[in-house]
């Protein structure tokens, strides 16, 4: 089993962006593996970098060395390497460097692929596609598109005492953790010690909730443990340790780590964040791994002790490519012994997830739906139940339905304004802070938070700090509950945009005399609820009504 990874740099030239040191007109390294452009005295890059790689791969694999300057056939030198990993090693040796790996990391994700991680696990019955929920341990086996991600992940946690896998709302952070990470621990780990682990989502009792699972893990007292945490933290490194035994090791999982500064009080939140601290500390026998929002990011690190170890543990969980997509859409039903009828079916679900944000949980939901609508004795999913459920925009809809109708009625009206407000008078998508959407208000936070669970929402990181839009295209084009809203509201929704970008210049100017609405403006905005306005664009209009 993998337990680390030995460096390897190619022998031609090792380019630093950050300075650039050698002379114009000189080329230094050594000449049979340099990338064309190197020799023509162009400067270095990462793509040169990924020549020389190509040129020590095709050495490895043949004993001599590529013509330069043109596309070599691996396997013309060595048939009987394997087709995938010769073109890898072609594309890091193609002349023009923009058709090759951009990064030395590009390349090692495309050999991570050619070696999938093995399956762990039994291939459970029933929905291989977990719909909104996250994947988890038991559906590992079914748990694909993440194979280099897992391998990244499982090095850095081998050696580090802290890793948090951090990323956008949708983008895979917990299906990441539950299905791929966990159940390889004890492989990657080695077998000095029986790995286990202990999964931790802090809630508003984020002490209690950790002192749950560390009673669980090692069959001590709950209230004890919660009484070490919250009064003696520094001593929990030591009484884990002493239950572990020399024989065991345990991986604390802290699922939802932002909980800590969304949901716990102050208190709460540092006394958990100092324990998982000195947790983290015990390597040699306990690490923690967290999920976080990456939103939540610049929050979590005035939390003490922990705090400070933010930066260097975050792993940022990027959303899947096109081609891992269709893994994640085809892989699941191929394990049950079933695959889609035609192609463009795929083509279409790959697409709507590739348009989303945070479209990976739409995206199990659709294919969800679409299992549970096929006859159980099928071996294929046909084009007819494809259209019988809409496709993934007719799943989405009825989804987007079921999340408002399981509001309360209060919950609901604010719905309605926080969606039209995330539509643009151009009928696209629109990007709002918290302040335009007035979740100052506790009514709409609550509202925010559940579109925001219900996939229909949402949060995105910016360097203006959180924004907040639809999920997905498609829900403007095939929602009908949300045309027409839209619809309806389209005058004053016209009005509410040229109000808030009034606001916007106003406050960005300092709130300049000269930029407040006149009267016949001011009677436009009668049109608008001033409960659907943000506190900027209501004290922009109350300047303008005392100017």
């Amino acid at each position: 089993a993998p337990t680390g990874s030995i460096p390897c740099e190619a022998p031609g030239i090792r380019v630093d962006e950050a300075s650039r040191l050698t002379a114009v007109g000189f080329v230094v390294g050594t000449p049979a593996y340099m990338a064309p452009e190197i020799r023509r005295g162009e400067p270095a890059s990462f793509r040169s970098d990924v020549y020389s790689l190509g040129v020590l791969l095709y050495e490895l694999c043949t004993g001599c060395l590529p013509v330069a300057g043109s596309p070599s056939g691996l396997r013309q030198g060595a048939n009987e390497v394997d087709a995938a990993f010769a073109a890898v090693v072609e594309r890091c040796l193609h002349p023009d460097p923009s058709a090759r790996y951009a990064s030395g990391n590009e390349v090692r994700s495309a050999l991570a692929q050619l070696t999938p991680e093995a399956r762990v696990g039994t291939i459970p019955e029933g929905n291989p596609y977990p719909g909104l929920r996250s994947f988890d341990t038991d559906r590992a086996g079914l748990y694909f598109g993440r194979d280099s991600e897992v391998r990244d992940v499982l090095e850095r946690l081998a050696s580090e005492g802290f890793v948090v896998v951090a990323g956008d709302s949708g983008v895979g952070k917990s299906s990441l953790c539950r299905a791929g990470l966990l159940p390889r621990v004890q492989r990657w780990f080695g077998t000095d010690r029986v790995w286990q682990s202990a999964t931790v989502v802090p809630g508003s009792s984020p002490c209690r909730s950790l002192a749950v699972s560390l009673g669980h893990a090692l069959g001590e007292d709950v209230d004890a443990m919660e009484h070490l945490i919250r009064e003696d933290p520094g001593d929990l490194g030591r009484v884990v340790r002493s239950r572990l035994a020399g024989t065991r090791g345990l991986v604390v999982f802290v699922d939802q780590l932002e909980e800590l500064v969304t949901l716990g009080e102050s208190a709460e939140a540092a006394a958990c964040s100092t324990a998982l601290h000195w947790l983290s500390a015990t390597r040699d026998c306990v690490r923690v791994l967290a999920s976080a929002r990456s939103d939540f990011l610049g929050r979590l690190t005035s939390l003490p002790a922990l705090g400070n170890q933010l930066g260097p543990a975050l792993y940022f969980l990027r959303p899947l490519t096109k081609e891992r997509l269709r893994e994640a859409v085809e892989a699941p039903a191929r394990a049950k012994g079933v695959g889609f009828g035609a192609e463009w079916m795929v083509e279409e679900l790959v697409q709507s997830a590739a348009e989303a944000g945070g479209g990976l949980p739409l995206l199990q939901f659709a294919l969800s739906e679409l299992w549970a609508a096929k006859p159980a004795q099928d071996a294929v999913i046909s084009e007819k139940t494809y259209r019988d459920i809409g496709g993934a925009r007719g799943a989405l809809a009825r989804h987007a339905d079921h999340v408002l109708a399981s509001m309360s009625m209060e919950l609901r009206q604010t719905a309605k304004r926080l969606l039209r407000e995330l539509v643009t008078g151009h009928q696209t998508r629109a990007r709002r802070s918290d302040v335009e959407l007035g979740t100052q208000d506790p009514t709409a936070r609550a509202t925010l938070d559940a579109l925001v669970a219900g996939r229909l929402v949402v949060a995105c990181e910016s360097p203006d700090g959180t924004t907040y839009e639809l999920a997905h295209d498609a829900l403007l084009r095939s929602w009908a509950t949300l045309a027409h809203l839209v619809a309806s509201d389209a005058e004053a929704r016209v009005v509410r945009e040229r109000l808030r970008l009034a606001a916007a210049e106003w406050k960005r100017l300092g709130q300049a005399r000269g930029t407040l609405w006149t009267r016949k403006q001011l009677r436009e905005a009668d049109l608008v609820d001033q409960r659907e306005l943000g506190e900027d664009e209501r004290r922009f209009l109350r300047a303008s009504k005392t100017q």
